[in-house]
């Protein structure tokens, strides 16, 4: 192809062409999974690296996380031999997160047959600057580090996935108050998405945990836009004591409303009610850490409204690989 006597690179604009780079690779998930399922250890993060270098015409940078998540599943008959077994652990939790980002990209962007299904997606390329390519923290010290936007791009999947139709905006830093803005068929959801960065979270307790929860519903919740059916704080956790649903129910929502600071014209439970902002939290538990057995994971999902005075729970299925 020539433009003004210059010669340039041929452009396919064919109709399967532009296909490849409005869809993603997979094809869509099953209706009404909203967790990530068993998955095939073989599978490439072939949606992750099409959103990035063929949707958005991004390079990735080769120092960041994702870039290192790459060469290890690329290379995973062949992997580096880790300096510890805390590298060890690290890198297989650093795939395995990785794949949940991957999951919420087919959730997101697979071509549907189903026109009911289908949900308009927008993801600015500021979040992928600052959350997929950064990493979760800028401590000198800290050399096990996670991409900061996975928890997002799982939580926007899993609405999709729920929800069928309507337009969901992942923003990154270009709004303030919510990463995530879900136009479902009952009105706007906003979404506030925080993970615990991977190193520090090493050691946490479930009382640190929920020390954190307690502190990001006081800073985070009350910032969140008064707009819509919902608005939603989720927080991730990729390491933490195993707690069964019964524990976890016990340990978290029985003890948030009667630990947020209360106002002194007004008790907790009045007050949780009056925001209504709900509260997800992810805890996510590898099934294993052997080599051959590196992409499974459990995911504890619980999620809860603040402002019932009767908060619910539900769990997502374990899965493994």
């Amino acid at each position: 192809m020539t433009v003004g006597g210059g010669i340039v690179d041929s452009m396919d604009l064919s109709p399967a062409a532009m296909s490849r780079q409005e869809y993603c690779p997979s094809p869509p998930l099953p209706d009404g999974q909203v967790w990530l399922p068993k998955i095939d250890p073989a599978i490439q993060l072939e949606n992750l690296r099409w959103f990035i270098e063929s949707k958005n015409g991004m390079t990735i940078p080769p120092k960041c996380p994702l870039s290192r998540a790459l060469a290890l599943v690329e290379n995973r008959h062949n992997p580096p031999l880790p300096s510890s077994l805390a590298e060890a652990v690290y890198l297989v939790r650093l795939v395995q997160a990785f794949r949940f980002a991957d999951w919420g990209i087919n959730a997101l962007f697979a071509q549907q047959t189903d026109p009911t299904r289908h949900v308009e997606a927008v993801v600015h390329e500021t979040f992928i600057n600052a959350e997929l390519f950064a990493a979760d923290s800028s401590q000198a010290w800290h050399t096990l580090r996670h991409p900061l936007g996975i928890g997002t791009l799982y939580t926007a999947g899993r609405l999709v996935q729920g929800g069928r139709k309507g337009r969901i905006t992942i923003s990154g830093n270009k709004v303030e108050g919510y990463d995530i803005n879900y136009e479902s068929p009952l009105g706007p959801m906003l979404i506030e998405r925080k993970d615990r960065a991977y190193e520090p979270g090493l050691n946490d307790t479930p009382q640190k945990q929920l020390e954190i929860v307690l502190e990001q519903i006081e800073l985070k919740g009350p910032k969140i836009p008064r707009q819509g059916p919902a608005r939603i704080l989720s927080l991730g956790f990729w390491h933490g004591q195993f707690l069964s649903k019964d524990e976890f129910e016990s340990f978290f929502w029985k003890a948030i409303p009667h630990q947020i600071p209360g106002q002194p014209d007004r008790s907790n439970v009045a007050r949780l009610r009056d925001d209504r902002i709900h509260v997800w939290i992810q805890r996510f538990y590898p099934w294993a850490l052997a080599p051959e057995e590196s992409a499974g994971v459990r995911s504890h999902t619980t999620s809860a409204q603040t402002g019932n005075a009767g908060a619910g729970a539900s769990e997502s299925s374990p899965t493994r690989s």
